[in-house]
């Protein structure tokens, strides 16, 4: 016979509630615009990112949200949202971490809309506390360090590189992705070591940082000349992109 024993209204919601001791819960969920529920609905752009809070329920007449980070902007999201085998947790030592895909603006609002792209995907670690709340403490990720900035168009990602768990043993974080394990140094989150479960067909490689994860494979270039008159002098620059990936 469920009754309800207390309400709160606060911006955006929870998806996934988590116990933290008897008297505090830990919610991951969106945060939105103050305001945004008295519309008719709600609007890609009144979707702030993804929250973390921690709920004192110690009176359940009166709950309140105690503490709350916002990690990235509209899109941003984690297998933790709707799969609760996701998230490392340890209240006790304090520890909280989950696996995450972080957006970030790309170009002007639009009408109901806001542009965005992936800036990170990997994990991020926690140093939490029902006095003191969130602390980021590092992240790590399967891919290089430089994959989401470079080139001249826009990252995709690679879905066997997405991290989708992440636990720990001794000394080191241990992560998985579809087709990566590794494990990472607990002191400075370093990665200490990788391995790769399947080792792909060439041709069916369309990233260039994928296709050099395979000593039996090579990336295959389109060189051209970009050339325009300064001055009255003809100037050229080189230029390359990424065009497949080959059998050596």
């Amino acid at each position: 016979n469920p009754r309800v024993l207390g309400k709160l209204k606060i911006p955006g919601w929870s998806d996934y509630l988590h116990p933290i001791d008897e008297n505090h819960l830990l919610g991951l969920g969106k945060e939105v615009k103050a305001g945004a529920e008295d519309d008719d609905r709600l609007t890609p752009d009144e979707i702030l990112g993804m929250k973390l809070s921690i709920f004192d329920v110690s009176d359940l007449s009166d709950p309140k949200e105690i503490h709350k980070t916002i990690l990235g902007e509209t899109g941003t999201t984690s297998q933790a949202l709707h799969n609760h085998k996701a998230l490392l947790i340890e209240p006790e030592k304090g520890l909280l971490a989950l696996p995450i895909n972080v957006m970030a603006k790309d170009g002007a609002a639009r009408e109901n809309y806001q542009p965005t792209k992936t800036v990170f995907n990997g994990a991020f670690i926690y140093d939490f506390s029902t006095e003191d709340g969130f602390d980021l403490q590092g992240k790590v990720t399967h891919y290089k360090d430089d994959y989401w900035t470079t080139g001249d168009s826009r990252r995709y990602g690679n879905h066997d590189y997405n991290i989708q768990r992440i636990l720990y043993i001794g000394d080191h974080y241990y992560t998985w992705s579809p087709n990566v394990v590794e494990s990472h140094a607990k002191s400075d989150f370093s990665n200490t070591d990788r391995l790769v479960l399947d080792t792909k067909a060439c041709k069916s490689i369309y990233e260039e940082s994928e296709c050099q994860e395979y000593s039996q494979c090579r990336t295959v270039w389109r060189e051209w000349q970009e050339c325009y008159e300064e001055d009255g002098i003809k100037m050229c620059d080189s230029q390359k992109r990424f065009e497949r990936c080959d059998s050596k």
